[in-house]
């Protein structure tokens, strides 16, 4: 729905002359709240009306915008108009307000931090906040990429703006839109060696999927191989352990001993018992996984590959 067909509340309903936003997360550079006051909140409501009756995209883009983060935001990520021009214009209409910063160099836009606030707070007060963000969120859906190394660039210019529209409106979250980019903004974070943060995302996913998926489900196997890698790289072996445990012998039994997902399970769990010295269990299983991906997948599939050389790390431990 166009932010311009809902009859908005004039008066934001603070209860002092200066209040700062639930979020409370923007500061300031010298790490102090940015606080918004009632003068700052008049203007900008003022100019909002005037850019809603005059240029309905454009207050469209401040409201997407709204639910990402509001530095460096590529121009590409704004749902297109209806057509380029309008687009163009939309983007020109905010620029005129000083609302936003455009960049030109890298085609990325800046929008102000108190203008970011007044326009969340706006969205709150309106009942607008749940719906522009899970448009933010399908349109990040469309265009965050996975967490191949040759996307590195691209995905770490996405993460901040995943991050802002997963973490915005929370008690109203609708998983069908969440789940997909969640568990990419996890696996992204795990690629890029940002372990701790990427443990809160997964355990989401977790969590959802088997309330929803159940137990046995593939994905619910794999996003739970996703959290025991995170505890793997953290150093968190024994809770690595458990979770790996039980991917394989649910992968076993679901998937059966020749399935590709069974082979990584075990191959997984071998890496857990190599890095605790345990040599003797860590050389049995990866025997397991080698044997079974020669007779499989045939001795020059890049698995099969993969698995001689984690037995020849294991051996060469012994």
């Amino acid at each position: 729905m166009p932010t311009d067909q809902v009859e908005p509340k004039l008066q934001p309903s603070f209860s002092s002359e200066n209040c700062m936003l639930e979020e409370g997360s923007s500061r300031s550079p010298l790490g102090k709240p940015l606080l918004l006051t009632s003068l700052d909140l008049t203007t900008w409501l003022i100019s909002f009306e005037q850019i809603r009756h005059r240029d309905p995209l454009a207050a469209d883009y401040l409201s997407f915008m709204a639910c990402i983060d509001p530095k460096d935001m590529p121009q590409s990520l704004l749902p297109a108009g209806a057509s380029r021009k309008k687009g163009v214009d939309a983007i020109g209409t905010l620029e005129a307000y000083s609302f936003i910063i455009k960049r030109a160099a890298d085609l990325a836009i800046d929008l102000h931090r108190l203008v970011h606030l007044a326009t969340r707070n706006w969205l709150q007060q309106n009942n607008l906040i749940a719906q522009c963000t899970e448009k933010a969120i399908v349109r990040l859906e469309e265009l965050f990429p996975d967490d191949n190394h040759q996307n590195r660039t691209d995905w770490r210019i996405y993460l901040p703006h995943v991050r802002c529209a997963l973490m915005s409106n929370k008690a109203g979250k609708d998983w069908e839109t969440r789940i997909a980019p969640s568990r990419r903004f996890g696996q992204c974070l795990l690629s890029d060696g940002r372990y701790n943060e990427a443990e809160a995302p997964f355990l989401e996913v977790v969590e959802r999927h088997k309330r929803v998926l159940g137990q046995e489900n593939p994905d619910t196997l794999a996003s739970i191989a996703n959290l025991a890698s995170t505890y793997r790289n953290q150093g968190r072996w024994k809770e690595a352990e458990d979770l790996d445990v039980q991917v394989m012998e649910t992968s076993l039994r679901v998937l059966g001993a020749e399935h590709p997902d069974t082979l990584t399970s075990i191959a997984n769990l071998a890496a857990i018992y190599r890095n605790q010295g345990r040599w003797k269990e860590a050389e049995d299983l990866d025997v397991q996984v080698t044997e079974t991906s020669l007779r499989v997948l045939g001795a020059e599939h890049p698995d099969t590959l993969n698995s001689i050389a984690n037995l020849a790390a294991t051996y060469g431990l012994i």
